[in-house]
């Protein structure tokens, strides 16, 4: 096993994390396995740097952890029996590494360069990825927030204004933990100028962190659920404009006005009343709610009645754990 480098696409939800990871993943020795893990951060805090090097059975029970992660099992079919062996020590990093062979290997792919993640929110996690992932660089994919909040809506109907109140947050935090590592480990790039110019923005992400452009990543080949890109990267902005009304135009920038003018995109007014800590919580309780219905109406489609419903009382319990404590 030989990876040089990970490669954490960060963004909020609907910014083209995906996008831009399934691009970046076509190139020579590079695999980006395109579905959110999740739970890298969760797993940092079981798992301490005070405990590294691992011991084999701690290293074992990091490893069928991360075997057992959704998206993970949904590739690979089942958890694997044992860990693989690898030169050098047990640590983090290097039991995720040998995870990401093993998915590059089920997808008749390499790593010999990188492998690519794409979570969106961590980059809220930005400062302690880094920290057990020294080899690792984060690129931060910004788009207009009122784009992000459209996109969410018509996939998931995520309430706009918690969407944009959350772009306005994660793009402070990240931008703040990302400028400390310094230009060598962090760089944003602007979903509107990558899908303007693929070709220029691939090229200057290769440059940056020395890998080697190939003209295949300017491509989107597994984007196959939908029209939206088809083969080749076609550019996309201002959706907001034709999905929202004029009333939740001037809602979102109320918001978000500042922020949007801020990272230069046109605004009518520089507003910047973030919503209450409990309405925020509130349009996440309702939201989550919502997931999950979606998501019980796809399970029972694809696995039945049984999984779905497991899933569906699953979130709403965590939903009204978070009611209670907004009550409180």
């Amino acid at each position: 096993m030989s990876i040089s480098k990970q490669i954490f696409v960060v963004g909020m939800n609907g910014s083209g994390t995906t996008l831009l990871a399934d691009c970046l993943g076509h190139g020579e020795g590079l695999f980006a396995f395109v579905h959110e893990t999740r739970l890298l951060p969760s797993l940092l805090e079981a798992f301490p740097a005070s405990e590294e090097p691992f011991s084999v059975d701690r290293a074992t029970q990091l490893w069928e952890r991360l075997c057992n992660i959704p998206v993970v099992k949904d590739q690979l079919g089942a958890t694997l029996d044992s860990i693989p062996a690898w030169p050098g020590t047990h640590e983090f990093s290097t039991t995720v590494d040998a995870l990401f062979n093993v998915l590059a290997r089920a997808a008749g792919r390499r790593t010999d360069v990188a492998w690519i993640e794409k979570t969106p929110m961590h980059a809220l996690k930005i400062d302690e990825l880094s920290k057990r992932f020294p080899s690792s660089v984060f690129i931060h994919v910004i788009r207009d927030g009122r784009d992000c909040a459209a996109s969410f809506h018509r996939r998931w109907r995520r309430t706009p204004m918690l969407t944009i109140s959350r772009w306005v947050q994660l793009i402070q935090r990240a931008r703040r933990q990302g400028q400390a590592l310094g230009p060598s480990r962090y760089m944003e790039i602007r979903f509107e100028e990558f899908t303007e110019n693929p070709e220029g923005v691939l090229r200057n992400i290769c440059d940056t962190f020395s890998i080697e452009f190939d003209p295949a990543m300017t491509t989107a080949k597994t984007r196959k659920k939908t029209n939206q890109f088809g083969s080749q990267i076609v550019a996309r902005d201002a959706v907001w404009k034709s999905y929202f009304n004029c009333t939740m135009q001037q809602k979102l920038e109320a918001v978000a006005g500042k922020a949007l003018s801020e990272e230069g995109y046109s605004v009518s007014s520089e507003g910047e009343s973030l919503p209450s800590r409990y309405q925020l919580k509130y349009w996440f309780v309702v939201d989550y709610i919502r997931q999950g219905v979606f998501e019980f109406v796809d399970d029972v489609r694809n696995d039945g009645v049984m999984r779905g419903s497991s899933r569906f009382l699953e979130k709403t319990r965590a939903a009204l754990t978070q009611l209670r404590q907004i009550a409180r």
